[in-house]
């Protein structure tokens, strides 16, 4: 299995599975050897890895008439229409790109264009129902939080500062209500526990009992509903 090697002065060693590629990420004195008997005791676990890799390119959204965008988790249908002006509407059963003729049939451009006024709709969407459900789900457990950001990031769902400012994935919005609230509680959670300790667990629970099958929910769903 071939790999790119990049060394560096860090402490560990670390395996990052791209489409076309697997790299190894590892202190200056990591000797190959070690490396390839890493990689062989990890094949398993890089082979499944790339084939969900490979599973969320091809269902990435290309914001071409007919696919479909998630909102509070329900899909909604694309469609593309020439304008004066570029715009997004939503009118509850489709998503409604309007593009100005001069960029409609140049494909990579329209493309940005669409994900400009996707990325924008999301945030507004996000902005209001995100600080609300929050504000509403603090009150009902008596905390009290600061602010709340919409943030395009990939790597997590939320986050939660020591100045009890909550951060929140643009892509949640598409996530179903009960997931939603799963990642807000979770973050609430943070507010009493700033760790994942038992105890903070344990807090989460009581909140939502069933909050391991939302968590599960989120991490086998995200490339499906979150595909843009």
């Amino acid at each position: 299995m071939e790999y790119q090697l990049i060394r560096s002065r860090r402490k560990t060693v670390a395996i990052e599975v791209k489409e076309d590629k697997i790299i190894i990420k590892c202190p200056y004195n990591c000797s190959k050897q070690y490396v390839d008997s890493l990689i062989d005791k990890n094949r398993a676990w890089i082979e499944e890895t790339h084939k969900k890799v490979m599973i969320k390119k091809s269902n990435k959204l290309t914001y071409k008439e007919g696919q479909n965008v998630y909102f509070m988790g329900v899909p909604y249908e694309i469609k593309v229409i020439r304008g004066t002006r570029n715009s997004l509407e939503f009118n509850g059963q489709e998503f409604i790109f309007t593009i100005m003729s001069s960029q409609f049939d140049n494909n990579e451009h329209s493309e940005e264009v669409r994900i400009e006024l996707m990325m924008a709709w999301f945030r507004k969407q996000g902005a209001e129902y995100l600080t609300k459900r929050t504000s509403d789900l603090a009150k009902q457990l008596g905390l009290t939080i600061n602010k709340v950001y919409i943030k395009n990031v990939r790597t997590i769902w939320g986050s939660c500062s020591t100045k009890n400012n909550i951060n929140y994935n643009i892509r949640l919005m598409s996530m179903p209500k009960e997931v939603i609230d799963y990642v807000v509680i979770h973050e609430l959670c943070h507010l009493v526990q700033r760790n994942h300790s038992e105890k903070f667990w344990e807090l989460v629970e009581r909140v939502i009992p069933d909050y391991k099958q939302r968590r599960s929910f989120l991490k086998n769903n995200s490339s499906k509903y979150c595909n843009w």
